[in-house]
């Protein structure tokens, strides 16, 4: 389960987060691309957009 306290400072504020134990396995970037990016130096996504609905 994802830990708020181990979230990437590159999530943008929201509800929504990535945290230090995503695997970079592109799922969420192939699910929904308007709302994460992939930092490519740290091998991880992270939210980009907060979805509006």
């Amino acid at each position: 389960m994802a830990d708020a306290a181990n979230k990437y400072p590159e999530n943008v504020d929201g509800k929504f987060y990535v945290d230090d134990q995503c695997i970079d396995c592109d799922l969420c970037r192939e699910t929904a691309p308007a709302n994460f990016r992939r930092n490519d130096d740290g091998g991880h996504s992270y939210v980009y957009k907060q979805p509006e609905s």
